[in-house]
This record gives C-alpha cells, sequence and structure tokens, in this order.
C-alpha cells in the first residue's frame, strides 16, 4: 500500500513540512512518487522516517543522519561502523539524562524549600537577594559533578 505524505504524517503524528524536509534532504531512499509528482510512502519509507526520527531525537544532524541511512544501505559489511554510531549516541543520551537529574533534583529542593516558606517553617532564602555563600556552594557542586 501506498501513502500521501499526509497520510504518513497522520500515521506517524509528524508535520507534513518535517517529512517533505526529510525527503527533500534525500533522507528516504527510494521514495516513490506518483505521475503528477506527489511523494508516495510504502512501508519501507514509513520505516526510514521512524529511523530519522529517533536519530533526530538523539539531535543527529541532518548530515550524520544521511552518513548513517548510506552505512545501512551498504548492509552488514557496516554494522561495526553502525553499532558504534548508536554506542555514541547512548552514551550522549546518558550525560544528558544525568544533567536533566541534576536540573530535576534542583527543581525538587526548590519546591521544597518553597512549601516550607509557605507553610512559614523557614524564611525566604530562594530569592537569590537573600542568598549567602551560594557562590561557594554552587562552586563545589559543579566540581562534583566533573568528577
Amino acid at each position: 500500500m501506498l501513502y500521501s505524505v499526509q497520510e504518513v504524517a497522520d500515521i506517524l503524528n509528524m508535520n507534513v513540512h518535517t517529512i517533505r524536509y526529510y525527503t527533500n534532504q534525500e533522507l528516504v531512499p527510494n521514495l516513490k512518487r506518483d505521475s503528477h509528482g506527489y511523494r508516495k510512502f510504502n512501508e519501507e519509507s514509513i520505516n526510514w522516517l521512524i529511523i530519522i526520527y529517533y536519530l533526530r531525537q538523539c539531535q543527529m544532524t541532518i548530515s550524520q543522519i544521511r552518513h548513517y541511512i548510506s552505512l545501512c544501505l551498504k548492509g552488514n559489511p557496516t554494522i561495526t561502523e553502525r553499532y558504534e554510531i548508536i554506542t555514541s549516541l547512548r552514551e550522549k543520551t546518558k550525560q544528558q539524562i544525568s544533567e536533566a537529574e541534576t536540573r530535576l533534583h534542583f527543581l525538587n529542593e526548590k519546591l521544597t524549600q518553597f512549601d516550607q516558606i509557605l507553610n512559614e517553617e523557614i524564611t525566604d532564602e530562594l530569592n537569590p537577594i537573600n542568598w549567602t555563600n551560594k557562590k561557594e556552594q554552587f562552586i563545589k557542586e559543579r566540581l562534583e559533578e566533573k568528577q
């Protein structure tokens, strides 16, 4: 079965313009077109869009995705290189998760303090105007993160 751009956008919950951009960047191999030049997507085309979506979510550039797709098209001889690319993305993602967890920890601490302030258990220490020694604490925390 062949699908139009709009149908694929609906199926994958993707923006039509994004799909067109990916196809204009020639990221979808062997893309079919009808007699009027309209893009027609088969199951394989949809699979390419799915991997492109996930690679973009991993912040790969279009150029890097193009390279990855070219490796896929070459088949089994490129498995090692593709493995290394995905391993690198995983490490980058782990680092991003760690950074996000640090931010979440910070926000949770602040919300706990806000609750205490609202319950009049402590004074407003969240306002930078009232901070003392925060610079030293910040530097210490940053150094610990790097270790």
